[in-house]
C-alpha cells in the first residue's frame, strides 16, 4: 500500500487474494470477511464482536478465477456464499453462522464469465443471478430453508456488459439493473407476490461498469449509481412512495476506476465508496436531515479493485475493505458514536 498509508491490514499474516474480498455481518454481529486466495479457494475470517480479536483464516474450498464472487445472510443466520467455478460453472455452500458448521459445494449448473450476484427475499428464497456466457441474463432460486432449487436456469433477456445487479426494496420488489451491451442501463422489475416480470426497461445513462444500486429508507428512495463514460459518478432515483423515476441522471463528480460501492445504514445516510483514478480510496455521504451531499474525502491507501463498504450497526462501526496495490487486504472503520474514521 506504501509508505504512511492511513489504511491497516486485517492480519499479519494475512493471506494474499487475487480478487475483491467480500463482508457481511451476520444477525448476531459478527462480522465475516471473504476472499479468494492466491490457489483460487475461498477463505473467511471471524471478527469476534465480545474480544475484538480476528479468529484466524479457514479454508472454505472450492475453486473460482473470477474477480468476484457473492454473499447473502439469511434471517436464521445462515450464510450463502455463490462462486462461478473455474468450469464457470455456479457453485454455492454455506456457514451457520450459529454454530460454525460449514456445508459443502453444489453444482447448480448454469454458465457465467463473472460473479454471480444473489439477494433473498422476505419469504427467504435466494435469488441468484448471471450474466450468462450468450451475455444474456439468467436467474435460479433456492430455498434457504429447505434447500430445494429450481431444476435449472430460467432466462431473463436482456443482454449486459457485466454481472447484474439485484436488490429487494422494502415493498416486495425485486429489482435487477445491468449496463446494456449499448452502455445504457436498464432494470428488470419482479412483484415477488404476483410473480411477475414488468420486462426491460431503459434509464437511459452511459455506464462504463456495472451499475449499483441501494435503498435510502429515510428518505424514501431507490438510488442507482454508475460510473459514466467519463470515469465520472452519476444516479438516479425511483421515489418509493410516488413510484416516479427521476428523469434524468445527476452527476456527483469524483472519478473511478471502477464501480461505485453504494451503502446505506440504519442511522439515515447514504455512503459512498469509489476507488479514484489514482487508486485511492474516496468517499462522499448524503445528510438525511439536509438532504445534501459532501464532497468527495480521501481515506488513503492504494488499491486495485472497488472498496467494499459493510455496515456493522450492532457495533456502531462502518467498514471498508480493500484489496491493495500488493495484494493484502486492508481496511479502516467508521466509529459511529464518535463520528471519526480509525
Amino acid at each position: 500500500m506504501g509508505t504512511g498509508t492511513s489504511l491497516s491490514r486485517i492480519l499479519r499474516s494475512l493471506r494474499a487474494t487475487l480478487g475483491q474480498p467480500q463482508a457481511i455481518v451476520d444477525p448476531r454481529g459478527y462480522l465475516y470477511v471473504f476472499i479468494r486466495g492466491t490457489d483460487n479457494r475461498i477463505y473467511y475470517n471471524r471478527l469476534d464482536r465480545q474480544s475484538s480479536s480476528w479468529a484466524g483464516w479457514t479454508s472454505l474450498g472450492g475453486a473460482t478465477d473470477k474477480t468476484g464472487f457473492s454473499l447473502c445472510m439469511d434471517p436464521r443466520g445462515y450464510l450463502f456464499v455463490f462462486i462461478s467455478g473455474i468450469d464457470n460453472v455456479i457453485y454455492y455452500n454455506w456457514i451457520d453462522t450459529r454454530t460454525g458448521t460449514t456445508g459443502f459445494w453444489v453444482n447448480v449448473g448454469g454458465a457465467s464469465p463473472g460473479p454471480p450476484r444473489c439477494v433473498i427475499d422476505a419469504s427467504g428464497i435466494a435469488w441468484v443471478f448471471i450474466k450468462g456466457i450468450d451475455s444474456i441474463l439468467y436467474y435460479w432460486r433456492v430455498d434457504t430453508r429447505s434447500g430445494a432449487g429450481d431444476a435449472g436456469w430460467t432466462s431473463l433477456g436482456g443482454g449486459a456488459s457485466n454481472s447484474p445487479m439485484p436488490i429487494m426494496d422494502p415493498r416486495g420488489f425485486l429489482w435487477v439493473f445491468i449496463d446494456g451491451l449499448d452502455t445504457v442501463v436498464y432494470y428488470n422489475k419482479r412483484d415477488v407476490f404476483a410473480g411477475t416480470w414488468s420486462g426491460w426497461t431503459s434509464l437511459g445513462g452511459g455506464a462504463s461498469t456495472r451499475p449499483t444500486a441501494v435503498v435510502d429508507s429515510a428518505n424514501g428512495f431507490l438510488r442507482v449509481y454508475i460510473r459514466g463514460l467519463d470515469n465520472i459518478i452519476y444516479y438516479t432515483r425511483l421515489n418509493l412512495k410516488t413510484n416516479a423515476w427521476d428523469g434524468s441522471w445527476s452527476t456527483l463528480g469524483g472519478a473511478t476506476s471502477s464501480f461505485v460501492s453504494p451503502l446505506w445504514n440504519n442511522l439515515g445516510r447514504v455512503w459512498l465508496f469509489i476507488q479514484g483514478t489514482d487508486n485511492v480510496v474516496y468517499y462522499i455521504v448524503l445528510d438525511d436531515r439536509s438532504n445534501a451531499w459532501a464532497g468527495w474525502t480521501s481515506l488513503g491507501g492504494g488499491i486495485s479493485q472497488a472498496p467494499v463498504p459493510v455496515d456493522d450497526l450492532k457495533n456502531g462501526y462502518l467498514w471498508v475493505f480493500v484489496r491493495g496495490l500488493d495484494n493484502v487486504i486492508y481496511f479502516r472503520f467508521w466509529d459511529e458514536r464518535a463520528d471519526t474514521w480509525s
